[in-house]
């Protein structure tokens, strides 16, 4: 059985700056969900730490908001 994932999120969600000064855009963020998603959901809190680690920085400068919904 395939469930099918939602994902409600802020624009901190993705709009983070590299290292190299870019910011992140929406298909980073659609392209690391894809590889780290799982079923009891730690893949946000994963996110947010990683967020955090390219950011260079303790917080985030946006909000970061994020739901996730699975349809069975």
């Amino acid at each position: 059985e395939r469930a099918t994932k939602l994902y409600l999120y802020t624009d901190g969600a993705y709009e983070v700056k590299q290292p190299n000064g870019k910011m992140m855009k929406i298909d980073d963020l659609v392209n690391y969900l894809k590889k780290n998603q799982n079923v009891n959901a730690t893949e946000i809190d994963n996110l947010y730490d990683y967020l955090i680690k390219v950011n260079e920085e303790e917080t985030l400068e946006d909000d970061f908001t994020m739901m996730k919904i699975n349809f069975r």
